[in-house]
């Protein structure tokens, strides 16, 4: 349900904003919410993905690679009339606010910081690779705007 994405970046920090939220009803078989999931879990919405061919495509990975190598990463996400926060730190889950009732329009938010001691000298974003994988995602989902930003 995604029809809006906006990236910035600064040095190896990121923001990531999108029009749509995670879900937070429990996953079967884990019993974790699906967003935690999502964070969590080695290609945790491969399959969960309206279109699969998205999920394909797109979260072979996931974004819990992309949590294993953040310093930080902070998630907030409004779905469906809830709303939750996750702070993970190397990857680990050190705080979740519980799920507590919200209004407004769907939409989550991840803030994150590379991880200098993983990554050493590849702790910076390239602005052309993304540029590169911006460009696969609009072929891919050519509704889909995307922004982005560099500092």
């Amino acid at each position: 349900r995604c029809t809006y994405v906006r990236i910035d970046i600064d040095g190896s920090n990121a923001e990531v904003t999108y029009d749509a939220g995670m879900s937070l009803d429990p996953d079967r078989p884990a019993e974790e919410q699906v967003a935690h999931v999502f964070l969590s879990h080695l290609a945790g919405c491969h399959n969960q993905k309206k279109h699969l061919h998205v999920g394909h495509e797109l979260c072979n990975l996931g974004l819990a690679v992309l949590n294993a190598f953040s310093e930080r990463m902070m998630v907030f996400t409004r779905w469906s009339d809830c709303e939750a926060t996750y702070l993970f730190e190397k990857g680990v889950l050190r705080e979740a606010q519980p799920i507590g009732a919200a209004q407004g329009a769907d939409t989550t938010v991840m803030r994150f910081r590379l991880d200098e001691e993983i990554l050493v000298d590849n702790v910076l974003f390239d602005a052309g690779l993304l540029d590169d994988a911006l460009s696969r995602v609009r072929h891919l989902l050519p509704d889909l705007r995307i922004e982005h930003s560099s500092l």
